[in-house]
């Protein structure tokens, strides 16, 4: 606020320090999106077993085609649903409410600041109904300015004038006296960290029970699982010629085949064996 220090907590400070605390939720709402999309290919893994160990295995050129379709749906949703997520923030940084229902404003000042501050508007009070301001001599221009509180930079232009004299025989280079704050100070600077804290705590809480859960669900999560199938049949059915290559069974299966017909082939002649060997006995 420059040489000029507010009566009350500014509020453009305290919109200045939520931002900056809520920009930290933006890097751990993106590295959610990623934890969810490491859950999804892992369930589309153990889906796709599970299709190996009942099919026994097959159509194994197929079954891994459908392994990476499934997987090339979950990360082209990816990005999308980052980008919506920070949106998400960036709507939080770009209000900040101070109206929510959760949100209580410390209007109560601390007792002793409030001493001080009624202190001193009493001591201004009583100066400025003793004589006219225009009739005033420079006694009483001097008691009036001793009675005001005279922090670092609070200070009269009486004291200043007189600071101005004494630095002209200083030296240049002289090393400034470090700001020290004063009580009333120091109570709003508590007095703000507490709402910030407060306020951050809210975006927080709607963030990761609210929001994100939400916003995840809707553009990873639930699309694709509506949009999985038919983007499969469709990328399938788009292949054309190399979906007999993929519909081809593996050797093992085949051969089991091979042995299998032979079998069957066997007993059949073995039927026919007996049912001639039964009517010549009879």
């Amino acid at each position: 606020m420059g040489t000029r220090v507010p009566m009350f907590i500014s509020e453009h400070c305290f919109i200045q320090l939520s931002i900056r605390q809520i920009k930290r939720l933006k890097e751990p709402s993106v590295a959610f999106v990623d934890t969810i999309k490491n859950i999804l290919l892992e369930i589309v893994d153990y889906c796709t077993s599970k299709i190996v160990e009942q099919e026994k295995n097959r159509f194994p050129r197929l079954y891994k085609r459908i392994n990476k379709v499934a997987c090339d749906i979950v990360n082209e949703r990816l990005q999308p649903t980052k980008e919506f997520v920070e949106k998400i923030v960036n709507m939080q940084l770009n209000y900040i409410n101070i109206r929510h229902p959760e949100f209580v404003l410390l209007q109560k000042p601390i007792p002793e600041v409030k001493e001080m501050r009624s202190d001193t508007i009493e001591s201004q009070n009583t100066v400025a109904k003793r004589n006219s301001p225009f009739k005033q001599s420079e006694s009483d221009i001097e008691e009036f300015l001793a009675h005001l509180p005279s922090p670092p930079f609070r200070e009269s232009s009486l004291t200043n004038y007189q600071k101005k004299e004494v630095i002209k025989e200083e030296p240049i280079y002289s090393t400034p006296k470090p700001f020290v704050a004063d009580e009333a100070e120091l109570e709003d600077c508590k007095t703000l960290q507490k709402l910030v804290i407060q306020y951050y705590e809210i975006v927080c809480n709607s963030l990761q029970y609210s929001m994100l859960p939400k916003a995840i669900m809707m553009e990873l999560v639930n699309h694709v699982k509506n949009n999985i199938h038919e983007e499969l049949e469709e990328k399938i059915a788009s292949l054309g010629d190399v979906v007999k290559e993929l519909t081809k069974e593996s050797e093992a299966i085949t051969q089991k085949r091979e042995q299998t017909l032979t079998k069957l082939e066997e007993l059949e002649r073995a039927k026919t064996l007996l049912q001639t060997i039964s009517e010549v006995n009879m």
